[in-house]
């Protein structure tokens, strides 16, 4: 029997509708919302700004829409830099920005080379658009200054004439005018209810603009700015600088570092603390492969003399331009690192394959780990490893799992001692 065209027609109407709807939902399940930085959302209806879930590698400042007096809030007294950096934490989730922001306020520990200071050497620093690149923070003379990426680069675009409050001197020294270290919301006409402030649009070059402490205009601060007295008031309002000193996770591939909770003693040798690696990833239910993160030569009283495991040959891989001195590494060159939590985002190694850079989260909350490794010898494996991790009365160097910065070497214990391993996956 012969079927009639009228009688396929719904079947194929249904079917084509259903391959409809199957591309439709297959096609929303891709979209991948982007952070807005202008307060709109993202055009869906709810008028919210989505949160940035990862970032490019580089680190956003902003400007706070906000204005609030010498203590840190628009009205009464709050409690100084504790409320100006919640201040950037509340307003860093309007922007829809993750990470943690701090306010650029100087006071006490908060000023170049401080122990809180909130530019890091190296970094890329952008405004809120992320596009526009305000410039690097370098180590120079001390002192973490934005070098600015062009000489008309200013925190908002010209003719955005902001003026944040700083308490900051043109050297980024802490200026005896910070409103009393920020608790003063009043005005009595003294230094003490006074602070600097700056200009968001300030450009580079501005002599009049700048606070004139014997620093070049280029060097100095493009932050303070002094033209009108009146506005250093304790009690008048400004807005703040709020720079983000924790970023998140960039975005694509990412490998897993972990500190082991099984201890293996230094004479142990380096496949012993492999395979404790090895254990404990099944244990805490990681796939892939882990190996060691620590650097030797094989036994000396055996009569080896070989490199078991090491990334540099020399100070700082020194002469290399990449890989080349590596043997039997375990971290990758130029690839991110998190927790074991897929989350905590620790930093990005170098060309060669190590950390250099401060930390964006410590690799765990505290612990020291064997390594083998030294900053001044940086990872070549010729010094303190146990004698090639064999030698029970000889020492080795370990580092601190908690610190916020590489610290190779920072302590050097009896190899007899049973301590974790740092382990990376492969």
């Amino acid at each position: 029997m012969k079927l009639q065209l009228h009688n396929l027609f719904p079947i194929l109407l249904f079917t084509v509708s259903l391959a409809l709807t199957g591309c439709f939902e297959k096609k929303k399940e891709e979209v991948v919302e982007t952070p807005s930085t202008d307060g709109g959302g993202t055009g869906d209806g709810d008028g919210e700004t989505p949160a940035m879930t990862t970032q490019e590698n580089y680190r956003i400042v902003f400007v706070t829409t906000t204005e609030v007096n010498g203590t840190g809030v628009a009205s009464g007294t709050g409690s100084g830099l504790t409320s100006f950096d919640a201040l950037c934490e509340t307003e860093k989730v309007t922007k829809g920005f993750g990470g943690t922001f701090k306010a650029m306020i100087g006071v006490n520990q908060r000023y170049a080379n401080g122990t809180d200071w909130i530019l890091r050497a190296g970094k890329e620093y952008r405004r809120e658009d992320l596009t526009t690149v305000i410039g690097y923070a370098e180590d120079d003379a001390s002192h973490g200054i934005i070098i600015p990426a062009a000489s008309s680069t200013s925190i908002t675009a010209p003719g955005n004439n902001l003026l944040p409050w700083t308490g900051l001197t043109n050297n980024w020294a802490v200026d005896s005018m910070n409103c009393s270290d920020w608790s003063r919301n009043d005005n009595d006409n003294t230094g003490a209810t006074m602070a600097n402030y700056g200009k968001s649009s300030l450009d580079f070059g501005i002599d009049d603009e700048y606070v004139d402490l014997g620093y070049t205009q280029f060097w100095g601060s493009p932050f303070v700015y002094n033209q009108d007295p009146t506005k250093q008031f304790c009690d008048q309002k400004h807005p703040i600088y709020c720079v983000q000193t924790k970023q998140l996770p960039p975005p694509g591939d990412y490998k897993r570092l972990f500190m082991s909770t099984t201890g293996v003693r230094g004479d142990g040798g380096i496949p012993a603390m492999d395979s404790v690696c090895a254990a404990d990833a099944v244990t805490n239910g990681l796939t892939g492969t882990y190996k060691a993160v620590v650097v030797g030569r094989e036994n000396p009283s055996g009569g080896g003399t070989s490199v078991v495991r090491r990334v540099c040959e020399s100070g700082a891989c020194s002469g290399a331009t990449a890989m080349e001195q590596s043997i039997d590494w375990v971290l990758y060159p130029n690839m991110n690192y998190r927790r074991a939590d897929n989350v905590t985002f620790i930093g990005t190694t170098n060309v060669h394959g190590y950390f250099e850079d401060e930390f964006e989260e410590p690799i765990a909350s505290g612990g020291q780990y064997w390594s083998g490794m030294t900053n001044s010898a940086a990872l070549s494996a010729t010094f303190q490893h146990c004698g090639g991790w064999s030698e029970p009365t000889f020492n080795g160097f370990v580092n601190n799992a908690g610190s916020a910065t590489p610290d190779y070497g920072s302590a050097s214990v009896l190899c007899s001692t049973s301590l974790s391993v740092l382990c990376a996956e492969q």
